[in-house]
């Protein structure tokens, strides 16, 4: 059987923008309280929150035109912005 997904994630690119968001305190916290403010049932809204300050905050720079965004373009489109989300409200409750 072959293993799918990265360090137990659905891939490299989930994986690395949840360690993104966790690695500065100020957005880890950001991060936290907007799931908390969600709630349990806010999945989809926290999913399309974090997809949208992803963007606008660590993001700001990338580029618009050529190769390489394109290649951005290619991994973002590959982010489970769900998963994410389920995490920092799993997160609220104990569960991750």
């Amino acid at each position: 059987m072959t293993e799918t997904g990265y360090q137990g994630w659905a891939n490299y690119e989930t994986w690395a923008v949840k360690l993104w968001l966790d690695n500065e305190q100020a957005t880890y916290e950001e991060v936290t309280e907007q799931a908390r403010q969600q709630g349990t049932n806010g999945v989809y809204d926290l999913a399309a929150w974090l997809e949208e300050y992803t963007q606008e905050t660590l993001c700001a720079d990338a580029p618009t035109a050529g190769l390489t965004a394109d290649l951005f373009m290619s991994a973002w489109q590959e982010v489970d912005w769900r998963e994410i989300a389920q995490a920092y409200l799993g997160d609220q409750d104990g569960e991750r």
